[in-house]
């Protein structure tokens, strides 16, 4: 038992004196030539607007354009009207689809 417990303070020291050298160090060590921000000027796309707020840094994205995003990936047949609101799925439930047959629905299905 003496071990058991030896071991576990010993454990926990060392991930305590560890943790304690890493902020040590990181706060002696100079920042690295990849935490340096750069700003790079982009041209925006055709027909879409990037703002940067300069206020808080904040940054307005440009809006999606449906018109290149392949819409079978997100699950859409058709682009959404304008003024469409996303609607929240409905939670998952273990009643069948009443529109479909229950037999279809139950049958046990496999993988080969």
């Amino acid at each position: 038992m003496k071990k058991r417990v030896r071991a576990i303070v010993l454990g926990i020291a060392c991930f305590a004196l560890g943790a304690a050298l890493q902020r040590f160090y990181d706060l002696r060590r100079p920042p690295s030539p990849q935490t340096v921000q750069t700003v790079k000027t982009v041209k925006p796309l055709p027909g879409t607007e990037t703002r940067i707020a300069e206020d808080n840094g904040n940054i307005t994205l440009p809006p999606i354009r449906f018109d290149r995003e392949p819409l079978w990936a997100y699950g859409f047949d058709t682009r959404p009207e304008h003024g469409d609101k996303a609607v929240p799925q409905n939670p998952p439930t273990r009643d069948l689809r009443p529109n479909e047959d229950p037999v279809e629905q139950t049958r046990p299905r496999r993988l080969d």
